[in-house]
């Protein structure tokens, strides 16, 4: 990489098209069950994370992917909090 395309960005001037659907990683129905299961009747706050990984990963074994996004969707934060 050149000095003049670091400035530039390496851009070509070339527009990608728009995104029709949403960014990152995209939630099951399963995973979401999973969650709902693993909860039980424990309300979806933020202050409570830590209580539902546990619970999550008491149930399954382990932390999968799919069931650390399904559980950020409930809670309406990113995944990577």
């Amino acid at each position: 990489m050149t000095v003049q395309s670091r400035a530039t960005g390496g851009s070509t001037g070339v527009r990608r098209p728009a995104r029709f659907g949403p960014r990152g990683r995209a939630v099951t129905e399963a995973s979401r069950a999973a969650v709902a299961v693993a909860l039980g009747d424990t309300p979806p706050q933020r202050d409570l994370l830590i209580e539902q990984l546990h619970a999550l990963q008491e149930l399954h074994g382990c932390l999968r992917e799919g069931h650390l996004v399904a559980l950020a969707e409930a809670l309406r934060v990113a995944p990577v909090e």
